[in-house]
């Protein structure tokens, strides 16, 4: 029995940063028996304890976990190796947005599983197809694009590449819906569909900033309560992560030749500082000290920082 037949394929999940850890959590508590791994042990573990913590309770629907309402969960596999993983159904990368390091990992995975598993890229712009022509098995290959926070955002794009079979079609998107997600098919164009829209809307908000036109705090507050956005487009920036935006960014602007993609100054500053946002502990806000932020930006930040947790 392969991946194309099995009920609840066996999974695994490499790269343990925000949305890898999200992914593992989230398939965990649909049911799937998940192994992850990440070259660096430290992001292992903090992966591995984020994940063990949060899958023995269950979130209500504002994402607040309930710490009295344990749910069934598949079994987390911690793996030493890439060799490890040589047994899943299906593999799913969520490793940073670098096409050169994300198709090395594919061509070692294409090497090391058998003819059935299938490769999937959580990729947030970068081409499908390219990436796929790293193994030998561009049929079995696609993309999975979860959203950040994974645990909250119920929609995932799936980006068939050239050569994508209709049955691994059929599968990822039967994983992303068994993981209970509403899935969005998505053509292998730079950024798909959602970041298409959200990137050049992020930038031109931080551009507003860049200009002196508005402050940060007035851009999100805007957003944030005549819109009824979750939150502000640079707090978002901020959970993206600054250099993840930044790579997107680029990768559109390269793609689709328009100058609405190219990052803005303030961006490529405040990446070349290493203020990466939330994962690193300063962006557009202060993460380590939310109260430097005042009392309302503070109560956002903090409430969207426990969800990521």
């Amino acid at each position: 029995m392969n991946s194309l037949e099995r009920a609840t394929p066996s999974l695994a999940v490499v790269g343990c940063g925000q949305m890898g850890s999200g992914i593992a959590l989230t398939a965990l508590r649909s049911g799937h028996d998940v192994a992850v791994f990440d070259q660096d042990p430290a992001a292992m573990r903090r992966c591995i304890a984020r994940v063990d913590e949060a899958a023995k309770h269950a979130p209500s629907s504002e994402g607040q976990i309930d710490a009295g309402a344990a749910v069934d969960r598949g079994t987390l596999l911690p793996a030493s190796s890439l060799e490890e993983l040589g047994s899943r159904d299906i593999i799913i990368e969520a490793v940073r947005e670098d096409l050169a390091t994300k198709k090395e990992i594919f061509a070692q995975l294409d090497r090391l599983c058998p003819e059935h598993t299938i490769l999937a890229s959580n990729t947030s712009a970068l081409s499908i197809t390219e990436m796929s022509r790293a193994t030998d098995r561009p049929d079995r290959f696609g993309g999975l694009h979860f959203h950040i926070p994974v645990t909250l955002i119920k929609t995932v794009e799936v980006i068939p590449g050239d050569e994508t079979s209709p049955e691994t079609v059929t599968a990822l998107c039967a994983l992303a819906e068994a993981m209970g997600n509403e899935v969005v098919l998505a053509k292998d164009t730079p950024g798909f569909v959602t970041n298409r829209l959200l990137v050049p809307f992020i930038l031109d908000a931080i551009r507003l900033v860049e200009q002196g036109t508005a402050s940060r705090d007035a851009v999100d507050t805007s957003m944030h309560m005549a819109c009824r956005h979750p939150m502000g487009p640079l707090l978002l920036a901020d959970y993206i992560g600054l250099d993840t935006l930044r790579s997107m960014a680029i990768t559109m602007h390269q793609g689709l030749g328009e100058e609405r993609f190219r990052p803005p100054q303030l961006l490529e500053g405040l990446v070349a500082q290493g203020h990466l946002g939330v994962k690193q502990g300063r962006g557009f806000y202060n993460y380590r000290d939310p109260q430097d932020e005042g009392d309302h930006r503070a109560s956002i930040v903090q409430r969207f920082t426990e969800v990521l947790r």
